[in-house]
């Protein structure tokens, strides 16, 4: 049995136990006052941007491809280019009109063509001839006496007098009528030109005084009006 002295010593130090106790329970509350506090304040926080409206955006980052037509308006992206190619306006812009002769029966008739523009314009004239009639052309009824096959193996000019030289088969087949038209087709294409004062003309690079089988005499230069009896009245 405890004596009087010590039951009131227990009885002292027992207020001090539950003190402890409640101290800490105190101060747990206080702990987590403290955390819900702050998470409600980061909540908060967190809520007030949102509240606030949505912040400026920035304008999105173009990766367009780079076009060649030109810079475009700043701020603005450059789509890839759309419109119509520009191909077809070179390339007539690399060319010009120029005039062959076909035939019509046994008289020469005039025919446009387009030709690249460059220095050596009568080759590329003669070339446009030797090719033929466009088929719309020998729909119409047009044609030719040159051989098919005919190559240009080149043009001089000098003096006024263009020497054109062609294949051998230029002067395949028979009949003067014929060969007599093919010399006019390539003589009159050849005189348009202001350069040109005459037309001789060369097989394989062999110049020729006497042409084909039919004799026909080449040895000077002839002129679109040396075939007078085959051109179109003016």
């Amino acid at each position: 049995m405890l004596s009087p002295a010590t039951q009131t010593a227990t009885q002292t130090e027992a207020p001090d136990e539950e003190t402890k106790m409640a101290s800490r329970g105190a101060t747990a509350r206080t702990l987590a006052t403290v955390t819900l506090a702050t998470l409600l304040g980061t909540a908060c926080s967190s809520g007030s941007v949102d509240d606030a409206g949505p912040s400026p955006s920035r304008a999105p980052t173009s990766t367009a491809p780079a076009s060649t037509d030109g810079p475009a308006p700043a701020g603005e992206a450059v789509p890839p280019s759309t419109g119509p190619s520009t191909t077809a306006t070179s390339e007539i812009a690399a060319t010009t009109e120029t005039t062959i002769y076909l035939l019509k029966g046994e008289t020469l008739v005039k025919a446009g063509r387009r030709v690249p523009k460059v220095a050596a314009i009568g080759g590329e004239t003669v070339e446009a001839l030797l090719a033929g009639p466009s088929p719309t052309e020998a729909g119409a009824g047009l044609g030719t006496a040159i051989p098919e096959g005919t190559t240009l193996g080149g043009l001089v000019i000098e003096g006024g007098t263009a020497t054109v030289d062609l294949s051998r088969s230029f002067e395949s087949g028979g009949g003067t009528l014929g060969m007599t038209l093919r010399l006019a087709q390539v003589t009159c294409t050849l005189d348009q030109f202001d350069s040109v004062t005459g037309v001789r003309f060369a097989l394989d690079g062999e110049l020729i005084t006497v042409f084909s089988g039919e004799g026909i005499i080449l040895d000077r230069p002839v002129t679109c009006s040396s075939y007078g009896a085959h051109t179109a009245a003016p």
